[in-house]
């Protein structure tokens, strides 16, 4: 008894520091900006006399057409590009599973160079990728030129800036999940594919049977990590477009940053939006979370 209470000890030891540091990196800034949003802080004018406010901040900039334009172009490039992600990871999954798992030297080669996007980090992506999409030097273009067609403004026209962006984003991701993907199948047994043969269970209904159902939980933690990844576009999006044209490509961790430091400095309504983006976000994970939590029970 006494050997079991001194390992929980030390269990809670190695663990309180890890717990410690989440409080003062996670917990202590998300406190700070909410108390910030409740002032009228402007780094523009430090002199200025501090006044409360409550939630004139929150109010003033829910009804900015730029932040909401904003948190539309967070969203849909958060959904599209964890969309695409998790679709074209799949895919990549179910190849390496049943073509090249029985070769583990070109399984371990293609492993090594699906993970290479997500190690370069996004602002070699970035550069790297306009450069492909620039209409003169770019060697998109220059395949599209040599087939006939005209010049495609890939980051300077509105329709197509934030696809572009989205496919850019796919296309660094889609490899790092296949990984993940992959040891989901991989760890399934079997004998559940071989009785899918045995009853003349044809690929697709394979697919649909066998494999979604028994990954689900996996391709649910994969989204929402994907998800919450994409939130935090500022770094790739900033050196793509720089929100534009015109504001078109703008995402509220941009917006925020030129509302803080950019020009406005205006910091209490930033902290403010921030807070915002936090609390939809949370709403949005509990949402996915309870839609699947329904499914697994409504399934047992």
């Amino acid at each position: 008894m006494v050997t079991i209470i001194k390992k929980e000890k030390l269990l809670k030891y190695l663990v309180s520091p890890a717990v410690i540091y989440s409080i003062l990196a996670g917990v202590l800034p998300v406190i700070y900006a909410f108390r910030n949003s409740l002032f009228n802080i402007n780094i523009r004018y430090p002199m200025r006399v501090l006044k409360f406010i409550g939630f004139d901040n929150y109010i003033n900039i829910i009804q900015t057409g730029r932040f909401q334009a904003a948190l539309k172009n967070s969203l849909l490039f958060s959904l599209e590009g964890t969309i695409g992600a998790l679709i074209l990871g799949f895919a990549i999954a179910l190849y390496l599973y049943y073509y090249v798992r029985p070769y583990p030297l070109v399984l371990t080669l293609l492993s090594t160079l699906l993970v290479v996007p997500v190690l370069a980090g996004k602002v070699t992506n970035a550069y790297m990728w306009k450069l492909l999409y620039n209409p003169v030097l770019g060697i998109i273009n220059h395949i599209i030129r040599g087939l006939g067609f005209g010049t495609v403004e890939f980051l300077s026209n509105s329709k197509l800036a934030m696809h572009s962006i989205v496919f850019t984003d796919i296309w660094q991701w889609s490899g790092f999940i296949a990984l993940f993907l992959y040891a989901g199948l991989a760890s399934l047994p079997e004998e559940f594919f071989e009785e899918a043969k045995v009853i003349g269970a044809s690929f697709f209904q394979t697919m649909r049977y066998v494999i979604i159902p028994n990954l689900k939980g996996l391709f649910l933690a994969v989204f929402l990590l994907k998800f919450m990844i994409s939130l935090r576009s500022f770094g790739l999006i900033k050196i793509m477009t720089g929100g534009g044209p015109g504001v078109t490509t703008e995402t509220v961790d941009m917006y925020l940053s030129w509302l803080a430091v950019g020009g406005r400095g205006a910091l209490s309504r930033a902290s403010a939006g921030a807070i915002i983006m936090l609390v939809i976000t949370i709403i949005v994970f509990t949402i996915i979370i309870k839609v699947y939590q329904g499914q697994k029970e409504g399934g047992k």
